[in-house]
């Protein structure tokens, strides 16, 4: 057999995640997280910054001008994840969504 160093360099490359039995919650914190979290795939302690980053994101994919105006369910995103933002990226708004969403706690964000 091989020493454990040269073992570990064999092991298969590319894979992200981890071992099967991982719930998706387990590897993505915005699985889990309430829905304007998830509308724009962030976690609960994501910052204002990863906010309007992932917001950006699902614009690219969902925008009316980019999708196509007949794309009633990515107009349905686009339009939640602009919600999103708006609440997420206000730090009273947030404050007040995740204390009723979370139960008063939640991540608050950072600046």
């Amino acid at each position: 057999a091989a020493p454990p160093s040269e073992a570990a360099e064999d092991a298969p490359r590319g894979r992200r995640g981890g071992a099967k039995g991982v719930s998706a919650a387990g590897r993505n914190p915005a699985v889990a997280a309430p829905g304007l979290y998830r509308a724009l795939g962030v976690g609960v302690g994501a910052t204002r910054a990863e906010i309007k980053r992932a917001f950006r994101v699902v614009a690219r994919e969902c925008h009316p001008d980019v999708a196509g105006a007949g794309d009633a369910a990515a107009a349905r995103r686009f339009r939640h994840a602009k919600h999103a933002v708006e609440v997420l990226g206000c730090a009273d708004r947030r404050r007040e969504y995740d204390f009723r969403e979370l139960g008063g706690g939640g991540g608050g964000g950072g600046a």
